[in-house]
């Protein structure tokens, strides 16, 4: 099989490193295995932030936490959504919210690296019909300094 090497943008390795750490604490048995993709990951991170000259600070933490941290909710809500078919529409509701938000910072992270490349911004419009629900996550990601 051939290798085939695409470059990541930074909000891409934060969000591909944060899915491996998941993977890692949820499929032990192949624990090596992500172990190996993470420090893959971490390595091709430092070496953006060498290229960019970008120091890391707390806002930028703030939203590499976030991002981790929606990830492994929308995890568990998966695993909700399966198991509790009733709420099925509730838990995706949620989930899609949260995948929102996170593309949101997400493209916030990229304009910081200077990343203009259109194709890699996520969507970040949500439902109209449920805008006010949402006004309270818009907050949030305003004081994250995402616009």
């Amino acid at each position: 099989m051939n290798n085939v090497f695409y470059k990541h943008s930074i909000s891409e390795l934060v969000e591909l490193l944060t899915v491996q750490q998941i993977k890692k604490v949820k499929f032990q048995k192949d624990s090596k295995k992500y172990k190996v993709i993470i420090k893959n990951l971490l390595n091709q991170l430092e070496a953006e932030f060498k290229k960019s000259k970008t120091k890391l600070n707390s806002e930028l933490l703030s939203q590499v936490i976030y991002i981790s941290i929606s990830n492994l909710e929308i995890w568990n809500i998966k695993d909700q959504m399966l198991a509790d078919k009733k709420n099925y529409s509730k838990l995706l509701y949620r989930a899609m919210e949260l995948n929102c938000i996170r593309n949101i910072i997400s493209n916030n992270i990229n304009k910081k690296f200077k990343n203009n490349d259109q194709t890699k911004n996520k969507i970040t419009f949500f439902v109209k019909n449920k805008k006010k629900k949402f006004q309270i996550m818009e907050k949030f990601y305003k004081e994250l300094n995402c616009q």
